[in-house]
């Protein structure tokens, strides 16, 4: 339980980190990577959820 609050507030604080770098900057590429890296640490935590609840899922007996 305790792991899975870490690392969810890991992805959650690196993708504020690229909000705020994307919000600062006033470089356009800058602002897109900052963007990009929102977006994929969104990406990264939705997808060590599913795999984490996949395996409960499985691990109780269901299909």
């Amino acid at each position: 339980m305790l792991g899975m609050l870490g690392v969810s507030f890991l992805f959650a604080a690196l993708g504020l980190l690229g909000l705020l770098v994307a919000a600062g900057s006033d470089d356009s590429a800058t602002q897109f990577m900052g963007a990009g890296l929102a977006v994929f640490m969104w990406f990264l935590l939705v997808g060590y959820h599913g795999r984490r609840a996949e395996k409960r899922a499985r691990a109780s007996g269901g299909s």
